[in-house]
């Protein structure tokens, strides 16, 4: 077991093999949505109202990232958007799986990436607030490409807005070589997309 700041890291034998675990204390404030998350955006229609209402009754958490400081966690609502995101038969989380393992084994493999899964999801709830209609999201290589070129235009800006909280920038501290490599990387695969989607 070791601590670091308000982290704990603990190591469990399996039987398979040592799974190391982080611990992170956590506040569960339910029922209630922080004034920082002006979430949902005026005029948008995904998700529905009634989605969005649900989503904002299980609240928020607050985790600590120090001695002093808190930061909001929205996973219980990124998983009831995530879980529906497809109840009208779209491709949505189809083109999301294909993007993350093009990110996987092409952009920016390896075991600490520039961008994680999570910066991917974060990509695909914008994207289906851009486009809420379940039209843009019958044809799967439309749906991939999509993705694909918002995702170079925030790796190539080194800026992808929290969904919920739009003030905070999700690459601000993230290593800008590393953005530049997997942006030319992913100009490559739109040049020649067929290569890579059938």
């Amino acid at each position: 077991m070791e601590t670091v700041g308000s982290v704990v890291r603990v190591a469990v034998d399996t039987a398979e093999a040592q799974v190391e675990v982080e611990l992170v204390p956590t506040v569960e404030m339910m029922n209630c949505w922080p004034k920082k998350a002006r979430w949902p955006r005026l005029l948008k229609r995904w998700p529905s109202t009634e989605r969005a209402r649900c989503i904002k009754s299980f609240g928020f958490n607050l985790m600590a990232t120090s001695n002093y400081h808190w930061l909001l966690s929205f996973s219980r609502a990124e998983q009831v958007l995530l879980g529906s995101i497809d109840e009208d038969g779209g491709c949505r989380r189809k083109s999301y799986r294909i993007i993350r393992q093009l990110k996987e084994d092409e952009w920016c493999p390896g075991s600490k990436p520039v961008i994680t899964a999570y910066h991917l999801q974060t990509l695909l709830f914008w994207t289906c607030e851009k486009y809420p209609c379940t039209k843009d999201w019958k044809n799967l290589k439309e749906s991939v490409l999509r993705l694909t070129k918002k995702l170079h235009k925030c790796v190539s800006q080194r800026y992808l807005r929290h969904f919920f909280v739009r003030s905070h920038n999700l690459l601000k501290y993230t290593n800008t070589n590393e953005l530049d490599d997997m942006a030319k990387k992913i100009c490559d695969f739109l040049d020649n997309p067929g290569v890579y989607i059938h």
